[in-house]
């Protein structure tokens, strides 16, 4: 192992061959021998009496030779400046002044830095550091060593520089003197963009934000608070309407076939037509996504056609967001156009739309009874219900016949059911094509006095309307027509909340359902803690 000189770090060292090692080791060691560099024989042999450091007259001009000139060196070589300075220089580049005088700039004219860089030291490399030795620069080898060294420290700097502009890392900026003056706002706005990476153009296509609380649509409507999910649910209305326009199928038509063309009679305009067939990145199908975005976003510029929930500049929205709902609207349409193809498929999605409006409605009755209604029982009987309420326990409300019963049949046997065979027959047929009915599906799983529970609520939110009010609601609920479930919901009611004979008979049918059921017990007011009686049992 070749022994490092002191004057080459580790790294430039382990990158030379072991040739070019062996050389400048030899080389270094042959300079260290050597008396290359003569002392002055005074600092050798007097030993001069010290002295307190002046400030003002000593330090780099400084004379330290008081009283008297300094003598050079024989090794010394007279520099060629100009005759009227008092500077002289050798083979280094170092200036020696020849008699005291005042302080002076440090800074050199441009003679003294022409003598400098026309230094035969100094012609030995192109490259290397003004705090090099003469003792490398003598050695054209060591020279070149040392060039190496400083080559290889401006490349791990510049790698390094790169790596963290790559990376994101912020680098200062230098002051660009002379260039452009700016103050206040400007120089501000400057350093931001500085830091940013460059301008920020803002996007006209993307609702203005409204700071750290606000709401993206694009996220699951699950991360969304209330006024998220009824601006996401317009925002997708909207959309699923713009499609079936440009299309011109309407709900419950048939998907034409892609190769089908369609124009308007009215506009002489081709329709779009998607093609089911590809995925939602098809170039047909992007066209359509882009053309409902665009369509739905020259409709809401007018914030006048906005609900409230748009206005919000917390809510965040854009075009593209408009595009993805264009998407789940296409995927939505897709199930249509594969039922319409197939008897069974079709049939499945009959039911799962059926499920869904039940649903739907459970929902929107448990809401309207604890919103409204549960105040006034509170009011009434000094009991709160609401630990009672859940959509799962609210009676189904049927739009249509069960079984295979024609739907003609099942909506006059509703009318002879609210307003009697006469008054059926009496009633004009313009009035008749009007009316709209929902059957109630009585739970069989529940218990008379939870469903005297629900009936009186019911009827608290019914009495609470006004007349106007009440006209909003355009279908007639009828119960007591026999029909009903034996199926129980996922989530277990109260003990008091079901029915003795249907356990008996159908707990083992729905072991799977009903295995926690009867270990709740009963909240406060009802059943075996009961203080009042509610109304009479009744359907709801």
């Amino acid at each position: 192992m070749v022994e490092r000189p002191p004057f080459i770090s580790f790294e430039g060292w382990m990158a030379l061959s072991e040739t070019v090692q062996r050389d400048v080791a030899a080389a270094f060691e042959a300079s260290r021998n050597e008396s290359s560099v003569p002392i002055d024989p005074r600092l050798q042999s007097e030993r001069r009496e010290g002295r307190i450091h002046n400030a003002d007259t000593d330090g780099p001009n400084g004379n330290p030779y008081e009283g008297e000139n300094r003598n050079e060196t024989p090794a010394a070589r007279p520099a060629a400046a100009p005759s009227t300075s008092q500077w002289t220089g050798n083979t280094t580049g170092t200036l020696h002044r020849t008699g005291p005088g005042r302080r002076r700039s440090r800074s050199m004219s441009p003679a003294r830095t022409l003598h400098r860089s026309s230094s035969p030291a100094r012609a030995l490399s192109p490259i290397q550091n003004c705090n090099t030795t003469p003792l490398i620069l003598e050695n054209p080898l060591m020279a070149l060593t040392a060039s190496i060294q400083e080559v290889l420290a401006q490349n791990t700097d510049m790698r390094a520089r790169i790596t963290a502009i790559e990376e994101g890392a912020y680098q200062p900026v230098q002051p660009n003197r002379g260039a452009f003056s700016g103050r206040g706002a400007s120089t501000r706005a400057k350093r931001l963009a500085q830091k940013r990476g460059g301008r920020v153009v803002p996007d006209e296509n993307v609702e203005e934000e409204g700071g750290d609380d606000k709401e993206d649509l694009s996220m699951p409507t699950s991360e969304l608070t209330a006024k998220g999910r009824r601006a996401k649910r317009n925002l997708q209305k909207r959309v699923c309407a713009k499609f079936r326009t440009i299309t011109n199928v309407a709900q419950g038509d048939a998907w034409p076939d892609p190769s089908e063309i369609r124009t308007s009679t009215e506009t002489d305009e081709q329709y779009y037509t998607p093609d089911f067939k590809k995925g939602v990145m098809y170039e047909t199908n992007m066209l359509i996504f882009e053309k409902v975005a665009e369509l739905v976003w020259e409709d809401l510029k007018d914030t006048e056609a906005r609900i409230t929930e748009l206005k919000d500049s917390r809510i965040k929205w854009s075009r593209s967001t408009l595009v993805e709902f264009a998407k789940g609207s296409f995927q939505a349409f897709k199930t249509e156009w594969k039922a319409q193809k197939d008897a069974a498929k079709a049939n499945v999605v009959a039911k799962n739309k059926r499920t869904n409006r039940l649903q739907q409605r459970r929902k929107d009755k448990c809401h309207r009874l604890l919103k409204h209604a549960v105040p006034l029982y509170k009011q009434k009987y000094d009991i709160d219900p609401s630990d009672l309420l859940a959509h799962e326990h609210m009676s189904d409300e049927a739009s249509g016949p069960e079984d295979a019963e024609d739907m003609g049949e099942w909506k006059k046997r509703m009318a002879c059911a609210t307003f009697g065979a006469a008054g059926v027959e009496a009633m004009p047929k313009v009035q008749y094509d009007r009316l709209k009915f929902v059957e109630v599906v009585k739970p069989l799983w529940r218990s008379d006095e939870l469903s005297a529970v629900f009936h009186d609520l019911y009827e608290l939110w019914w009495d609470s309307l006004s007349t106007k009010e009440r006209e909003g609601f355009r279908t007639t609920r009828v119960a007591g027509t026999g029909r009903s479930t034996d199926r129980p919901p996922l989530i277990a009611p109260f003990d008091f909340g079901i029915d003795a004979t249907w356990w008996d008979e159908k707990h083992e049918e729905f072991s799977s359902l009903v295995c926690d059921w009867g270990t709740h017990g009963d909240p406060n007011g009802f059943g075996t803690k009961r203080r009042a009686a509610p109304a009479a049992a009744q359907t709801n």
